[in-house]
């Protein structure tokens, strides 16, 4: 957190969130996983840090060793215990405080100076410590053996909604804490809309798109698979074939030093030669405790230097409406200069 104030100029922290709209930083900060919702404040200061919530979550909160956690009786109290952490120049998370948030926080601490820190804390989570990369790795390994699983359970007749169910109750026993986002799951035609949402539309021959990733340990896992029922025809092998090239491309390009948007265009240019058409979403984006996370995604508009320790998905799309599409998702950290593969995926479309 030395970082956090250095770069920002505060000389403490206090962050918010609640039930129903969550601050991820909050949750960084106090080591928690995003999976647990709760109600707090979190102040990062002078001496041990505070988390200040309700009778509720207290009991599941104590003990901790990355804060102490207390509960606050009343308006006045919740004054007494954030003031003994907190200095004149306190840190907020620009990026989530509300404007009436923000009344409150001024009128619960009058005499403070109050400091964005949200790009501070950006540039913190965009580069994963050993443990956080321990995390992902165990996510990508869940993720793998699931893919597995419903490899086999891919069958003519079931829907895409059923082949979804079979992902989350997978997840629920796997170790996971739970899926990262709803698993999408698209056949044919539909693996031509890149955030299809499972329906009644029955697996038959064809392309099926599955798109899966788990929670472990507060960190998360994103990858997309491509499966085809039957023998593939030679336009969905070509269309595998070209978005490998491109993820190889991209994992080519992805180094130390490296800017995103140049990556984004080694993998774009191999899409473009083929089909004569840009893809018409990112390379990819930043993996960590939210499965959008820092860094911000491969884009040509980023400008961003890749780093060492940064967890990025790569993943080349090409779709075309009316017949269906391709995806390939794998992640990867970036390690001693060069990206290391936390997940695999196949050379060759995957039939069943």
């Amino acid at each position: 957190m030395e970082s956090i104030l250095k770069k920002s100029g505060a000389d403490s922290v206090l962050l918010y969130t609640s039930e129903d709209r969550i601050d991820p930083n909050f949750y960084y900060a106090a080591k928690l996983s995003r999976t647990r919702r709760l109600s707090g404040y979190l102040a990062l200061g002078k001496g041990r840090p505070v988390l200040v919530t309700n009778a509720l979550e207290l009991g599941t909160l104590k003990g901790r060793k990355n804060f102490r956690a207390a509960q606050a009786d009343s308006r006045e109290h919740l004054r007494r215990l954030l003031n003994r952490s907190l200095g004149r120049k306190v840190g907020i998370n620009c990026d989530y405080v509300s404007v009436n948030s923000m009344k409150k926080m001024r009128s619960l601490l009058r005499g403070r100076k109050f400091m964005d820190v949200s790009k501070a804390f950006a540039g913190m989570r965009s580069v994963k410590t050993k443990e956080e990369i321990k995390n992902i790795r165990q996510a990508c390994r869940i993720t793998e053996d699931i893919f597995s699983e419903l490899q086999a359970e891919i069958k003519r007749g079931k829907t895409e909604i059923e082949l979804s169910n079979f992902v989350e109750a997978k997840v629920k026993r796997s170790g996971a804490e739970s899926v990262s986002f709803p698993p999408i799951i698209a056949f044919g035609r539909n693996s031509a809309v890149p955030h299809h949402m499972p329906g009644k539309t029955r697996i038959g021959e064809g392309m099926v798109l599955a798109d899966i990733g788990v929670i472990y340990n507060g960190y998360c896992s994103d990858m997309t698979r491509m499966f085809y029922v039957g023998k593939p025809t030679a336009m969905h092998n070509h269309m595998y074939a070209v978005v490998n090239r491109a993820r190889k491309a991209a994992l080519g390009a992805i180094r130390r030093g490296a800017v995103a948007a140049d990556v984004f265009n080694a993998a774009n240019s191999e899409i473009k030669e083929s089909y004569g058409k840009d893809m018409i979403h990112s390379l990819g984006h930043g993996l960590g405790i939210e499965v959008h996370d820092y860094p911000e995604s491969l884009s040509p508009k980023n400008r961003y230097i890749i780093k060492d320790g940064m967890c990025v998905t790569v993943e080349p799309g090409y779709y075309q409406e009316g017949f269906g599409g391709v995806r390939i998702e794998d992640d990867i950290v970036v390690k001693n200069g060069r990206p290391v593969m936390l997940s695999r995926a196949p050379e060759k479309l995957t039939m069943i």
